[in-house]
């Protein structure tokens, strides 16, 4: 672009510290003369980069964006909260934080929604800006067209109304994806399936997993809180077994604690799950400390006073009778178990658990003494 460097020390030195050029990274036209470059360093208008968030993206979508984006710094390790980016086109200059300009798209949705709240409808059945929203996204999924948008949203409104259910592509879509089990093409077969609307939860633990949600962190002593408020678990079908902590409120779950199945049997305890679970379809979410240390000691909060894993493994398979639909089995930190005794009962509770999948399929046991 310059010759050479002498052209420019000349000119420099002529301009009598006229010739401030400032850092930066700048886009030289072609053909540009020594002049028109002069003027560019010296006027700090530096090269804007951009990148746009595409309306609909998921919150990964936009995290991949900005980690892909050339000439920024930092990276950004997690999603954002969905819907916290508002979708548009950003600039910046080489050598930006990643973080920094995340901070802006999250400020702007901030900004837009609260003028949006500000200036609805007070008769909106809306509680709170997310819930508008989260509306506003389910619109801009069920049709492209704007001139469509005022009649769907008149649908949905009416719908909130009368305490009905959506049931629109993007509502269903939702729920199947979080079973990961979306199909190509959505049908009236799907409204109906069970397995999609909210679960009985059967949670085998030391600790409720329901404090106080703020309705931004997540861990694992409030998810089943989230999953509650959300709808995700039907809680007057679900049951907490073998809890021995304290907790303020059941959350209108039925708590089975571990002195009490120890007075009443695991059978009672099988007989109240499988009576308030029937017709649902459950999941079962299986804390290894639910076991006394004495059975499972490799754990990060065990809680002396629990279950035997004869007891546990009864419990799995007292579930037959129901529709199960999955598990997990959590928990288990093997470096505080040199035996290796809790990964043995872990693996065992994985068992039983195919084990009757299994003879809910058709399998056929081949018991050998009394079972």
């Amino acid at each position: 672009m310059i010759s050479h460097p002498l052209h420019l020390d000349i000119v420099a030195w002529l301009e009598r510290g006229g010739f401030q050029p400032r850092a930066g990274e700048y886009k030289i036209p072609a053909g540009a003369s020594l002049a028109q470059i002069l003027e560019l360093l010296n006027s700090g208008k530096t090269y804007q980069r951009r990148i746009t968030i595409i309306e609909g993206w998921r919150s990964y979508d936009v995290m991949l964006a900005l980690n892909e984006a050339e000439g920024l710094s930092s990276v950004i390790l997690r999603p954002p909260p969905e819907g916290s980016v508002f979708p548009d086109t950003y600039y910046y200059t080489k050598g930006m934080d990643r973080r920094a300009i995340l901070a802006i798209m999250q400020e702007k949705m901030e900004i837009t929604l609260a003028q949006i709240w500000a200036e609805r409808r007070a008769d909106l059945p809306y509680k709170s800006p997310r819930e508008l929203l989260i509306m506003a996204s389910i619109i801009e999924k069920e049709t492209g067209r704007a001139s469509e948008r005022a009649l769907v949203s008149g649908v949905f409104v009416n719908r909130l109304y009368k305490k009905m259910r959506l049931q629109s592509d993007p509502t269903v879509a939702y729920g199947l994806v979080r079973e990961a089990a979306l199909p190509t093409q959505l049908t009236k077969k799907d409204l109906n399936n069970p397995q999609y609307g909210p679960v009985a939860l059967v949670q085998f633990d030391a600790h409720c997993d329901t404090w106080p949600d703020d309705g931004s962190r997540l861990d694992h002593g409030t998810m089943f809180a989230r999953a509650a408020a959300e709808g995700i678990i039907d809680v007057a079908a679900s049951t907490q077994v073998g809890l021995r902590t304290y907790n303020d409120s059941d959350h209108g779950f039925e708590i089975l604690t571990s002195p009490w199945i120890h007075r009443n049997g695991i059978d009672a305890a099988i007989d109240i799950v499988c009576q308030r679970a029937r017709g649902k379809p459950v999941y079962l979410s299986f804390d290894i400390d639910g076991l006394d240390p004495a059975f499972a000691p490799g754990t990060g909060t065990p809680v002396v006073g629990g279950l035997a894993s004869w007891q546990g493994l009864e419990l799995i398979r007292g579930l037959e009778p129901l529709q199960l639909i999955g598990m997990d089995v959590v928990e288990v930190a093997p470096a505080y178990d040199h035996v290796e005794i809790t990964a043995i009962a872990a693996a065992s509770v994985a068992y039983d658990w195919l084990a009757v999948l299994a003879k809910q399929a058709g399998a056929t046991p081949q018991p050998v003494g009394r079972l």
